[in-house]
């Protein structure tokens, strides 16, 4: 899949995304396009993945939306050691459960913004009255 040519999907050619797609999760991917001087596509690299499950959606819009969300990262997660975003409601029996989750290169200003932009666009936007 990487070496597959951008075909307007802003998720597809990313063998992580496609497998979240194919499951039915919602998944956005911050990417570098790289060029070549003529301006051809000679390449990509993934940034950030964001990711959540529709179900996930609906307890975030009943639950948290007016209420609170927790955002923290954990790290050595998995083999290339990026840290893990997970933002986390809580229920009104008290316990927390998982909203969205990202794995970004790092915990800086550019990976929450990209995080709090997924959360905005497919969770609270779409939230009924």
């Amino acid at each position: 899949m990487r070496k597959q040519r951008l075909n307007g999907e802003r998720n597809s050619g990313f063998g992580l995304v496609a497998e979240l797609q194919e499951k039915q999760w919602i998944c956005q991917t911050r990417v570098e396009i790289f060029t070549y001087e003529q301006g051809q596509f000679s390449g990509r690299k993934l940034i950030q993945a964001w990711f959540t499950h529709p179900k996930l959606m609906h307890a975030i819009q009943r639950f948290v939306s007016d209420f609170c969300l927790v955002i923290d990262g954990t790290f050595n997660t998995n083999r290339l050691k990026l840290p893990l975003l997970v933002a986390v409601g809580q229920l009104n029996s008290g316990k927390t459960f998982p909203v969205a989750f990202s794995w970004c290169p790092e915990e800086d200003e550019a990976s929450y913004a990209f995080f709090w932009q997924c959360l905005k666009d497919h969770c609270f936007n779409q939230c009924s009255e």
